[in-house]
């Protein structure tokens, strides 16, 4: 699998370009009257298009904290409301991004996609990169980075709950899984047997090709916050003979490290400067109560020997 350098976030249209004369009010998003008309009038027969939503969903209205409040349910957020954006990606640098025409035209160079993709702006640092074909989603998804213009665009998959300053604990890695037996090196199969870390996604070519018997190896998406998984008990069961089975060794190709404490990949809690400025502060003002408390204390005895 790659490494986070090799390996291991607002929508603008990049192939509808107006043939007219066009003036720019923000980056990325220019005001032409044909411009305009495309985005505010999908073809309601396309079907890449979906900005109308799905009309199961339903809203109720209500107050909270004295505002009026508008109400979804959690099913439908993380369900048919996230559907539409189920092919978008993240993009993320560590400084401020190149510019939007230029990020376009460069990535433009490195990724033949086969249907449409926009790129948009989200903030000086983050990009939306919203895919019409599945597999060109994949594909720049399981590269997990794009250099661009000399900087390192960092991809993540696009979630309900995104935020920019955070990245996301779901990423894709490699899992290897040696001495599965032979009759396993089958999608339908050995995607059942992974499915305990993760959600599997697709398996290498050797082993689709069944060229490497000694192995077999499948990309997995998995939750950086959960425990990681070492093993797996394969058995197999009937009515006349007892449960016998045999556990299946996994092994993980370049796993990016993730911080609990910051939510940011690259590294652990161990190593995060962020935590331990938390626990040296804690420290001292732990020290500093302790220091206070002695020295009233040590006022009060001599007020009481004083007084005596």
């Amino acid at each position: 699998m790659e490494t986070i350098a090799g390996t291991l976030p607002a929508r603008s249209i990049e192939k509808l370009k107006p043939t007219a004369t066009k003036t720019t009010t923000e980056e990325g998003i220019p005001t032409s009257s044909k411009y305009v008309a495309a985005l505010k009038a999908p073809t309601i027969s396309s079907p890449s298009s979906n900005r109308y939503g799905n009309p199961e969903v339903k809203a109720r209205y209500s107050t909270h904290n004295g505002m009026p409040a508008v109400i979804f349910k959690s099913s439908d957020c993380y369900g048919l409301m996230a559907e539409e954006c189920r092919l978008t990606l993240v993009g993320k640098f560590l400084r401020t991004r190149p510019q939007i025409e230029k990020l376009r035209s460069k990535f433009a160079e490195k990724i033949t996609v086969k249907g449409n993709v926009k790129i948009g702006v989200y903030n000086f640092r983050t990009v939306f990169l919203d895919f019409t074909n599945e597999d060109n989603f994949k594909n720049v998804w399981y590269r997990r980075s794009i250099e661009i213009e000399g900087q390192l665009m960092c991809l993540e998959k696009w979630s309900p709950d995104f935020k920019p300053e955070e990245d996301s604990p779901v990423v894709t890695v490699w899992v290897l899984l040696p001495e599965l037996p032979f009759h396993c090196h089958t999608w339908h199969y050995v995607k059942q047997i992974v499915s305990p870390i993760g959600t599997p996604l697709s398996m290498d070519l050797a082993t689709d090709h069944r060229t490497r018997p000694s192995m077999a190896k499948v990309r997995v998406e998995v939750d950086l916050t959960k425990p990681k998984l070492n093993s797996v008990w394969v058995g197999q069961e009937d009515e006349s003979n007892p449960l016998k089975g045999f556990t299946q060794k996994l092994e993980y190709e370049n796993v990016p490290k993730y911080c609990r404490h910051c939510k940011l990949l690259g590294h652990s809690i161990l190593q995060c400067r962020k935590a331990e400025k938390k626990i040296e502060g804690e420290g001292n003002s732990k020290g500093k109560n302790i220091a206070d408390d002695k020295g009233t204390s040590t006022s009060h005895t001599t007020e009481n020997n004083e007084m005596q």
